[in-house]
């Protein structure tokens, strides 16, 4: 009766430890790229906010003195025409790939596969 309640607690054993193995291999796995996102994604998006709110100081380096007047500059002509030159710039361009890129996926639909996969390899040079 002692053998087998003690093989019984050793599967039930096993199984978490595997578990818990397999596990440790998927965040291992996973380390790498959440490394290189905190380190050159995260960390930079900090900073960046953070100096946002700074002034700026002779010969334009950043003094630590906390300021709001940066964010009330966005309003400004120069930034709000910035703005809208951007958006009917990215409105044309988004409009011509369409206009370029759908015909040119349905001809490449109607085409032999060997002249589409060439086609596509010139279109991504």
């Amino acid at each position: 009766m002692e053998d087998t309640q003690k093989k019984k607690t050793d599967i039930t054993l096993r199984k978490p430890r595997r578990l818990r193995r397999a596990r440790l291999a998927e965040l291992a796995m996973c380390a790498p790229i959440v490394l290189w996102s905190v380190l050159f994604i995260i960390a930079p998006m900090i900073i960046l906010i953070f100096m946002s709110f700074m002034t700026k100081g002779t010969l334009g380096r950043v003094q630590y003195k906390f300021t709001l007047d940066n964010y009330a500059q966005i309003v400004s002509p120069v930034y709000t025409s910035t703005a809208w030159q951007s958006l009917v710039i990215a409105f044309w361009t988004t409009l011509l790939t369409v206009l370029i890129g759908y015909p040119f996926a349905f001809l490449l639909t109607k085409l032999r596969r060997k002249v589409s996969r060439l086609l596509i390899i010139v279109i991504m040079m």
